[in-house]
């Protein structure tokens, strides 16, 4: 727990503040279709979503004039194989707010 320390990061894991299975929803964006927590995903997005990963976490930061909602945050990830090429033209955001 980090309190009310800011929360940048560069990889590792997100600090979510809503719980959502962020990789479910990076793959769904990545398809073209809403993130939706209630429906059920298929097979073939439970296994492609197993390759996101967390690129950067942006907190919102008085000092430096950044506020995401009510304090949220920004969430940028890709895919594995797309951050070994190099291409970070096929990020998916994702934001937070509480």
């Amino acid at each position: 727990p980090f309190g009310d320390e800011l929360q940048h990061r560069i990889g590792g894991y997100p600090a979510e503040i809503q719980e959502e299975q962020m990789a479910l929803s990076c793959e769904r964006i990545r398809r073209g279709r809403q993130s939706d927590e209630s429906e059920e995903p298929s097979p073939a997005i439970q296994r492609a979503s197993k390759a996101w990963r967390l690129l950067l976490q942006i907190d919102s930061d008085p000092g430096l004039k950044m506020n995401w909602g009510d304090g949220g945050m920004l969430y940028v990830f890709i895919r594995e194989q797309d951050a070994r090429k190099g291409d970070f033209s096929k990020t998916v955001t994702i934001s937070q707010t509480y």
